[in-house]
């Protein structure tokens, strides 16, 4: 891993995401309550670093994680 793979094979992994003919996910018309946490997930994810991170989202049943990450996806 010192010698750079890593990061070579995830730059590259992203270059060809780039080139990917992305759909956007359904979400509903007006979801409620979402806002913050998408600007906050959103800022996390534009960072311009060299290095690979995750953003985790947990939480309880119901609480609209996968509307925020749907949301995330189709802004960024």
């Amino acid at each position: 891993m010192s010698n750079g793979n890593e990061s070579r094979l995830i730059q590259g992994s992203l270059k060809m995401l780039d080139k990917l003919d992305r759909k956007y996910l359904h979400v509903s018309k007006h979801p409620v309550g979402i806002d913050f946490r998408v600007n906050k997930i959103i800022l996390l994810v534009k960072i311009a670093t060299d290095d690979a991170y995750v953003v985790a989202i947990d939480g309880m049943r119901g609480v609209g994680k996968k509307t925020i990450t749907k949301v995330v996806l189709n802004e960024c």
